[in-house]
């Protein structure tokens, strides 16, 4: 036989109202944290030298120097296939970073196969064009076979 409804509503137990004041003051907490922490944070991040930069962990670990990137930006286009040739202790790092940077331009395992080829922390031919700061890059423009 089905309970009698007798027009009284269900209150909320104890242990329901409990678990909605926990979770409004969580969440009331988290907002007001947000509010405060979030300028602060931007802050401490332009410490963190070159905005563009700044958010790649990779790039602040290995050292990069934004100023060479910056360079390889400008002289590599985005229709572009590269190759980069590297000496750098961590050459797998340089060339995944390089393929997120340059993009949308193509890299090409073969430097006999691209457009032009980046000379990173390596020696460069005599008609490479350069840049020298805390990192050395080269590029040098060139049809491919």
């Amino acid at each position: 036989m089905p309970p009698r409804d007798n027009g009284w509503q269900h209150l909320p137990s104890s242990r329901e109202l409990l678990v909605v004041v926990v979770i409004a003051t969580a969440l009331l907490s988290a907002v007001a944290g947000a509010r405060v922490l979030i300028p602060e944070l931007e802050d401490w991040r332009a410490g963190f030298g070159d905005e563009a930069l700044r958010d790649n962990a990779a790039a602040r670990a290995l050292g990069f120097d934004p100023a060479a990137w910056e360079f390889l930006d400008g002289e590599v286009r985005s229709s572009d296939r590269y190759a980069i040739v590297t000496a750098n202790p961590s050459p797998f790092e340089v060339r995944n970073f390089a393929a997120y940077w340059l993009l949308p331009a193509v890299r090409v395992v073969d430097p006999r196969r691209a457009d032009v080829v980046v000379y990173v922390d390596d020696v460069a031919p005599r008609d490479a064009y350069c840049f020298e700061g805390r990192q050395h890059v080269c590029v040098v423009r060139r049809e491919p076979r």
